[in-house]
């Protein structure tokens, strides 16, 4: 389709091209050759006048009789005659009989007054050449025998048909341009396809047939024109072009590959400082399953006694049923706190999340010193996330702030206050609702030199061997890797918050939408 309108617009275009070239070598043709033509008509009416001039000057005497025969030989030539005298007064014929009477008389006047030729026209008119007029007179001076001017003859030419035989022309001329205009174009067409249209059409039949993996290109059996040079240079682009789409894909592969081992490296440190918290919960762990093992092992001796009443028996196996079971709920605690979930992203519920891990932190030696607080004001805590990772970057949060209150002493006993809220996206994201998880503890806070570098890889104000100075780095890239946001505020001796945003799921975010005003 797209190729018939090329076509088309290309025949248009040759067609207003040759017919205005041709109109315009028409326009000048016919000025040309009817300016010759009058030119022609003032010269044979010259002639005729002198000749008709001097039969009247031969005449022993001028008559009425001669005058009409003069002035028949005139008619006879498509001319009209008119004869003044001396004074300028019409001798022949009456000027109610002519057809141009003033402008003849006007010639014939201007004659006798300065002795020499005279010419004028009448009747003007304005057509596609310009000016024309329907008549043209020619004054010539009568002399007589002693050489004195005795008047004027003058002729008036009816320019008329020539004008129409002009225009009769013109139309056959017309045709004649039709004609010519229709076989001119058809050739220039058929010339022009040959050399350009038909070279761009199988071009582009190429480059739609062209794949990938093909050695060759654009051919063409022309040398030295614009469309062999077009073909090379589209050569030398696909060259160029498969070059560095061959460098391209190594690069992709190259990506893939460092993604990959990057996103290795990634899951190993969120490994480690996983394990790491793990670990330094355990070490509190094995003094306080000692104590309980300690009873139980006091209390089975007590029953080997055999002087023992059945009520103390009894007293001693619930004693020691209680301790057994409070190290199984230790052990669990610790191990629902280090288990692994399936990392595929979900829906996950934060308040949810927050209670079972405030709710297995209880019993930790750890967090011995540490009171905890769990304000969920959010209407909606879903978010789209991995539990396990959200989990591991709380249960950071919650030890830095076990270990920034472990000094404060008694006077001032560790609380950790846990809070969530509904607030609104910023950035890119700015108007989406989002969940935010407040951590405020009553700290000696951080310095201010160091709040900028809190989450810096390895950055730990701790001692050596009790931390890793990955915690809070690895929270930073989990929450970045979700689209959330984490940040802290602080002040030496007012505490520290840090302050997790994490968007909400699409039906948290739809809902939370049409809940709105």
């Amino acid at each position: 389709m797209q190729s018939y309108r090329l076509k088309i617009k290309i025949i248009l275009a040759l067609a207003i091209f040759i017919a205005t070239g041709m109109l315009l070598m028409d326009m000048v043709i016919s000025m040309t050759g009817h300016k010759r033509l009058v030119l022609a008509e003032v010269e044979k009416a010259e002639v005729v006048a002198q000749v008709m001039a001097r039969r009247l000057e031969a005449a022993p005497a001028m008559s009425d009789g001669l005058h009409a025969e003069v002035a028949g030989q005139a008619w006879g030539l498509g001319m009209e005659l008119l004869v003044v005298d001396g004074r300028g007064a019409v001798r022949f014929p009456a000027p109610d009989q002519l057809g141009a009477g003033p402008a003849m008389i006007k010639a014939a006047q201007e004659a006798v007054a300065t002795g020499r030729m005279a010419k004028g026209t009448a009747g003007p008119r304005f057509g596609p050449l310009g000016r024309r007029y329907e008549t043209l007179q020619v004054a010539v001076p009568l002399k007589n025998e002693d050489g004195l001017l005795s008047g004027a003859l003058v002729l008036s030419v009816n320019l008329a048909g020539l004008h129409e035989q002009f225009w009769a022309d013109q139309r056959l001329f017309a045709l004649y341009i039709l004609f010519n205009l229709a076989i001119l174009t058809f050739v220039a067409y058929q010339r022009l396809a040959k050399l350009l249209i038909k070279p761009l059409q199988r071009l582009a039949s190429r480059a739609e047939e062209y794949q990938d993996d093909e050695s060759f290109y654009f051919l063409t059996d022309r040398r030295g024109d614009e469309v062999a040079a077009l073909s090379a240079s589209l050569n030398r682009m696909l060259r160029r072009i498969n070059t560095d789409r061959h460098k391209l894909q190594e690069m992709v592969a190259a990506l893939e590959e460092a993604n990959l081992s990057l996103k290795t490296a990634q899951q190993e440190v969120i490994r480690a400082e996983k394990l790491a918290s793990v670990g330094r919960l355990s070490a509190g762990i094995a003094h306080e399953i000692g104590n309980p093992v300690g009873i139980v092992l006091g209390y089975l001796e007590l029953l080997q006694q055999e002087d023992l009443q059945p009520g103390q028996r009894l007293d001693f196996i619930q004693r020691a049923t209680h301790e057994i079971n409070r190290i199984s709920t230790i052990i669990r605690q610790l191990l629902d706190l280090s288990r692994s979930d399936e990392e595929e992203q979900g829906e996950v519920h934060i308040h949810d999340l927050l209670g079972d891990l405030c709710a297995g932190l209880q019993e930790q030696p750890l967090l011995a010193g540490l009171s905890v607080t769990l304000k969920t004001a959010a209407a909606d805590d879903r978010v789209y996330g991995v539990a396990d990772r959200l989990r591991q970057v709380f249960l950071n949060i919650i030890m830095n702030a076990a270990d920034a209150v472990r000094d404060n002493g008694p006077e001032r006993p560790g609380r950790l206050t846990i809070s969530t809220a509904l607030v609104e996206q910023a950035g890119k994201r700015q108007g989406r609702p989002a969940l935010q998880i407040r951590f405020a503890d009553n700290g000696p806070g951080i310095s201010p030199a160091n709040v900028e570098t809190v989450f810096d890889p390895f950055f730990t104000t701790k001692e050596p061997g009790k931390g890793t100075g990955l915690g809070l780095s690895v929270s930073y890239m989990i929450i970045e890797n979700v689209g959330g946001k984490i940040s802290v505020a602080s002040r030496p001796g007012q505490g520290s918050v840090f302050s997790v945003i994490l968007p909400l799921s699409r039906a948290a975010e739809k809902q939370e939408k049409q809940s709105r005003p």
